[in-house]
């Protein structure tokens, strides 16, 4: 599973079967470098579960572009970014 908090990833590798892997899904090579790591330690991958998110509040004509690319980018280009990037080991491991 991914995090970005190292509270988080530690929370996540107390679970049986579950390692915790930093993840940022707005950085490429981030996504890249998990793929990589999943793909070395050759267990597989069996679910994906893409739960980032942010959310930028205020009246629509006050929030400025850049806060607004950064919104996009996170909540719906960070899980098409994840999900391309994991689905061909999802796939080969039928989960």
């Amino acid at each position: 599973m991914q995090a970005r908090k190292a509270a988080d990833i530690e929370a996540l590798n107390a679970i049986e079967n579950v390692q915790g892997i930093r993840l940022d899904v707005t950085v490429q090579e981030e996504i890249d470098a998990a793929v990589a790591h999943i793909t070395k330690e050759g267990r597989g991958l069996y679910g994906l579960v893409n739960n980032a998110g942010v959310a930028v509040l205020g009246p629509l004509i006050e929030v400025s572009e850049a806060d607004m690319q950064f919104q996009m980018d996170v909540n719906l280009f960070g899980p098409y970014r994840v999900s391309k990037a994991f689905a061909p080991l999802i796939i080969e491991s039928r989960g």
